[in-house]
């Protein structure tokens, strides 16, 4: 729910486009909390491709207008927060099941943002409620499938192919929003993708599959 809440301060203050590559750092964190406090080791072969799909990230963020600020911080911020609960959801992964997670997260994240949303409330009009709806769906989805993935891919992995988050946003900023996608956008992009796709091949090479007998039912 922080993480959430600060990622749309960040959204809201600076551009969607930076406050989503600002957010996507998280894989440096979870990886960082998922060693020290759940006992993960990161293989070198994951951290091999992650310079080059972070460095990718840092070239879309340069190409657009960059100022130092408190909203840019917060942005980190979000990241850090992020962080922290794909490891907690990872360590939750081990007893629980997806619906279990994810309605923890769900609750909590209603307690700490709806005071603020109470604070400032201001009701939908027109086709604001659809946008609400595509919003809530998509992120219902893409939570619990994270939440899912989490039981048999370890943290720092998840993190790498999640960069493709900021590669889609992009495609519907350009699709929907008309943004433009500038020179250096476009190869950290390449970059990007090269990350995910190298991360995803040496893991699927070691990459032990789990035993029916070792995995939580979904139900």
């Amino acid at each position: 729910g922080i993480a959430v809440m600060l990622y749309f301060l960040a959204i809201e203050h600076t551009t969607a486009g930076l406050a989503t590559l600002l957010n996507y750092t998280a894989p440096i964190w979870s990886g960082l909390f998922s060693m020290l406090f759940i006992g993960e080791r990161v293989s070198a072969k994951v951290l091999l491709p992650l310079p080059v799909a972070l460095t990718g990230v840092f070239l879309v963020m340069r190409a657009e207008p960059f100022r130092f600020e408190r909203w840019v911080i917060v942005g980190l911020l979000s990241a850090i927060a992020s962080g922290a609960a794909v490891t907690a959801m990872r360590a939750a992964r081990r007893d629980e099941n997806s619906w279990s997670v994810y309605a923890s997260f769900c609750f909590f994240g209603f307690l700490v943002n709806a005071p603020l949303a109470l604070r400032d409330w201001k009701m939908p009009a027109g086709s604001d409620w659809l946008a609400l709806a595509a919003t809530s769906l998509f992120a219902m989805g893409a939570q619990l499938l994270l939440t899912f993935s989490l039981r048999w891919v370890d943290a720092m992995t998840v993190g790498v192919i999640s960069q493709l988050a900021v590669l889609i946003s992009m495609a519907l900023g350009a699709l929907f929003l008309h943004e433009r996608i500038t020179a250096a956008a476009a190869i950290g992009s390449a970059m990007t993708i090269a990350g995910v796709v190298g991360v995803t091949y040496v893991t699927s090479l070691s990459k032990r599959t789990a035993a029916a007998d070792e995995i939580v039912p979904e139900a």
